[in-house]
């Protein structure tokens, strides 16, 4: 299935309003932070109920005046400094050279932290519905001291993201300047 209707499909069934459990363990309040592939904005306006000056970023994304909807290879052009980087199960759907070209962004625009989620490279059965990168744990921390910030949390283990009986490795990571 193409990459783009895949997802277009997705947002239009699934209606998940609730926060994810990332959302909810990292519970940040940042003046300035970027929701890099947001979906359908569900931390978004999490966050932003706690009071954080959120805004975000998908193709896809809701519209409306807390998101800009665009592709993140044009969004990561733009100029704007940003307290904080939040990306939720963004790495593994798209490819090495746009996580790059993401992190060498954020070396230049990202002020403070950065807080990911992904699908590991560990334990996952392929699915051939729609592209899926797994990410290697040691590797995306070399990027991340790469980009000039410091790891300050870390795990890779299952239970953090169970969905419809699945119950895949997942990475999270909290970095800082």
């Amino acid at each position: 299935m193409d990459n783009r209707l895949y997802w277009e499909q997705f947002y239009k069934d699934e209606h998940i309003k609730e926060p994810s459990d990332f959302a909810k363990t990292t519970n940040l309040r940042y003046r300035k932070m970027i929701d890099l592939g947001c979906g359908n904005g569900r931390d978004t306006l999490y966050f932003k109920s706690l009071g954080t000056g959120i805004t975000g970023v998908d193709e896809f994304s809701p519209f409306g005046s807390d998101f800009i909807n665009t592709k993140i290879e044009d969004f990561i052009k733009n100029d704007t400094v940003w307290g904080a980087l939040y990306m939720r199960f963004l790495l593994h759907v798209i490819d090495e050279n746009l996580e790059d070209d993401i992190f060498a962004w954020a070396t230049q625009k990202v002020d403070y932290a950065i807080f990911i989620e992904c699908r590991s490279d560990k334990g996952i059965v392929p699915d051939n519905n729609h592209y899926r990168r797994l990410i290697n744990g040691e590797k995306l921390k070399l990027k991340i001291v790469s980009a000039g910030f410091d790891i300050k949390y870390f795990a890779e283990q299952t239970g953090f993201a169970e969905y419809k009986g699945e119950d895949p490795v997942i990475i999270r990571l909290v970095a800082k300047r």
